[in-house]
């Protein structure tokens, strides 16, 4: 019997127009409690992107994530437990909030005064570790799964995904939305371009190839490459080779990684400030 539920949500914040940082927080008539929004991962959904969805059907409010939150742990009635995995979201776009069964109100409430309003303990806990501080992702990709090196008669630069490729490039798409990845960047090498077609090409963006991530290029080059990602500005998403990464992520400031296919790192920046980072395995 599995003893642990995963759910995903998150602490959605803006600031008024004085400066004031509020937070959403949501209504449930069921147990008439004062929550933040969050929901139980649908079969092969990521944690990420449960957040990002049961937010906007708890509260009308469109996220991307910002920096990841502690989780939050505590037992059901039925001898399970429930793991709450929460990020800080960023509104994206609100629309008119209608009443549920679910919900039945959602309000924005003064940072310093939410705690009060909060029905539980674990809930108000994570205000300690939350910070309203606005970060910018970018996320190392290691390309999904390519047709084998000894079975492939061409160019290796010419190599495909394989069929579990494809499918992990299409899992990763909602993924990439839930950050709001807006500029891609890729290796010219197929199976790279191949892994950030279905992401690109879900929201008409074009894909950046850029040599200096491929396998074959000099380390000089692709430090040099790598290090005007430091002053990117926007959501940016790089996918590129595993012996390419350690390069990547010295010149990107953390410590390197070992990704297996499809897996990746989330870099949250504050100006050059890496502030946090978080790991994805396929």
């Amino acid at each position: 019997m599995n003893t642990e539920v995963l759910a995903a949500g998150a602490v959605v914040w803006r600031r008024t127009a004085m400066g004031e940082v509020e937070v959403a927080l949501i209504h449930r008539p069921k147990y008439d409690d004062w929550s933040f929004p969050k929901g139980k991962l649908k079969p092969g959904e990521s944690l990420a992107a449960a957040a990002v969805r049961e937010v906007h059907e708890e509260t009308t409010i469109a996220i991307r994530l910002g920096v990841p939150l502690p989780p939050v742990s505590y037992p059901l009635s039925n001898g399970t437990r429930k793991v709450v995995h929460y990020w800080a979201g960023l509104p994206v776009s609100t629309s008119s909030f209608v009443a549920s069964e679910e919900v039945d109100r959602r309000e924005f409430v003064p940072l310093g005064h939410a705690r009060r309003r909060l029905t539980h303990a674990h809930d108000a806990a994570l205000l300690d570790a939350f910070s309203p501080l606005v970060t910018t992702p970018l996320v190392v990709l290691r390309h999904a799964k390519a047709s084998a090196r000894v079975e492939w008669p061409g160019a290796d630069v010419d190599r495909p995904l394989s069929p579990v490729g494809e499918e992990q490039a299409l899992r990763l798409v909602e993924l990439f939305a839930s950050y709001g990845i807006s500029r891609v960047v890729s290796s010219d090498a197929l199976r790279c371009l191949e892994t950030v077609r279905p992401y690109a090409s879900s929201l008409g963006l074009s894909i950046e190839t850029e040599p200096a991530f491929s396998e074959d290029a000099s380390l000089a080059v692709t430090r040099e490459r790598a290090s005007i990602l430091l002053d990117s500005v926007r959501p940016t998403l790089v996918c590129s080779h595993r012996p390419v990464l350690p390069t990547l992520f010295e010149t990107l400031g953390i410590e390197p990684v070992a990704l297996p296919p499809a897996s990746l790192v989330v870099i949250h920046r504050a100006g050059r400030t890496n502030v946090a980072t978080e790991l994805h395995e396929a």
